[in-house]
C-alpha cells in the first residue's frame, strides 16, 4: 500500500504562476508527501519566494542552469519515497489528484505509473471550458506504441522502474515519450485514469505553442529509437533524423496552421485578443478542418477558476 509519496517540481523563471502551482500541491487532500522542488537556476524571484516557503514538506534544490532532463533525474534521485508525483511549476492540480491517483495504485498495483485526463487554463487564470480524457485501446492501460501521449506532469510513477530503465534521457521534448516507450519494453505496465485531476497552463511562450513542430519532431525520433531498439539495431542519429523528417512544403503548412492555432488559444487565455484573432484567422486558412474541430478547446471559457488564482 501507498501511504507517502514524493512531488517532484522542476522550475525555471515559472513566476508569477509558481505560487499558485506550489499551493496547488500543499492544499492537496493526500497530506503525507514531500515536496521536492528543483529550482533550475531561475533568474526571475523565484528563488526569494522559494526560500521563503515555511511548510516542513518542502525541500529546494537550488541549482545552476541545466535544463528539464537534469533537474528531472536530480529530484528522483534525491526523493525519498518509492512513489513520485510528477508537477510543473505552471500547472494546477486539483485538490484530489494525488488522493486519487494514490488509491488506484493500490487497487492496481500492477501498475507502475499513472496519469490522468486535465483541463486548460489560460495566463489570466481563466479556466477553459474543454476538457482532455485520454482515448486509449485497452482502458486503463497505456500502450505507448499505440495511444496517445499521456500527460506527463499529472504521472504519478514508482522510482525504482524509472531507475530500472536509465531514467530521462536528453530528448526534450520527448522526453516523457521516450521514458514510457522505454518502461514498455521492460514490460512495466502503465495507465492512465479518465479523472480530470489538472489544469495545463496554456501560454502564449509555452513548449506545446512555441516548439509546437519540433516537439512532433522529436516524438517521430523517439518512436524510431523505439523500433530500432526493438529491432536490435543502433538507434537512429538524432540531428540527422530530425532534418530528414522536418515537414516541408504542403506539410509544413499544415502544421504551421496548426502551430498557429495553438498559439491564438494562448494568447486567447492571456487576454491577447486581437493577436489571438490574427494567429486564428492565419490558422484557418492555413487548416480549415482543423482549426473547426479544434475550436472550442479554446475558445469557451469559464469563468476564472478559484483553485487557479495566486495566492
Amino acid at each position: 500500500m501507498i501511504d507517502q509519496i514524493s512531488v517532484v517540481m522542476p522550475t525555471y523563471n515559472a513566476m508569477p504562476f509558481l505560487k499558485a502551482a506550489v499551493e496547488s500541491i500543499l492544499t492537496q487532500s493526500f497530506k503525507d508527501f514531500e515536496f521536492l522542488i528543483v529550482n533550475d537556476g531561475s533568474t526571475d524571484e523565484s528563488k526569494d519566494y522559494l526560500d521563503s516557503l515555511s511548510d516542513p514538506r518542502i525541500r529546494v534544490i537550488h541549482q545552476t542552469r541545466g535544463g528539464l532532463v537534469a533537474a528531472l533525474n536530480i529530484g528522483i534521485q534525491q526523493a525519498k519515497h518509492e512513489w513520485i508525483a510528477r508537477m510543473d511549476a505552471d500547472d494546477i492540480a486539483l485538490p484530489r489528484r494525488l488522493e486519487k491517483e494514490v488509491a488506484f495504485l493500490n487497487v492496481n498495483p500492477n501498475y507502475v505509473l499513472v496519469s490522468c485526463a486535465f483541463g486548460y487554463i489560460g495566463a489570466n487564470n481563466r479556466r477553459l471550458e474543454a476538457t482532455h480524457v485520454q482515448c486509449l485501446q485497452c482502458p486503463p492501460s497505456y500502450k505507448p506504441m499505440v495511444d496517445p501521449v499521456i500527460l506527463h506532469q499529472g504521472v504519478l510513477y514508482r522510482k525504482y522502474a524509472l531507475l530500472a530503465v536509465g531514467a530521462y534521457r536528453d530528448l526534450t521534448p520527448a522526453e516523457d515519450l521516450d521514458l514510457w516507450l522505454r518502461l514498455d519494453e521492460a514490460s512495466y505496465e502503465m495507465a492512465c485514469i479518465p479523472d480530470i485531476l489538472m489544469l495545463i497552463r496554456v501560454l502564449p511562450g509555452g513548449i506545446s505553442a512555441t516548439n509546437f513542430i519540433a516537439q512532433r519532431v522529436a516524438w517521430k525520433y523517439a518512436f524510431a529509437c523505439a523500433e530500432a531498439r526493438r529491432a536490435g539495431v543502433e538507434e537512429p542519429i538524432r540531428k540527422s533524423f530530425s532534418r530528414e523528417h522536418w515537414p516541408r512544403g504542403w506539410k509544413r503548412l499544415r502544421m504551421e496552421g496548426a502551430r498557429q492555432f495553438r498559439l491564438g488559444g494562448a494568447d486567447w487565455g492571456a487576454g491577447y485578443f486581437l493577436r489571438a484573432a490574427l494567429r486564428l484567422s492565419l490558422a484557418f486558412l492555413l487548416r480549415p478542418g482543423y482549426v473547426l474541430s479544434k475550436f472550442r478547446i479554446y475558445f469557451f471559457a469559464g469563468a476564472p477558476s478559484a483553485e487557479a488564482r495566486n495566492p
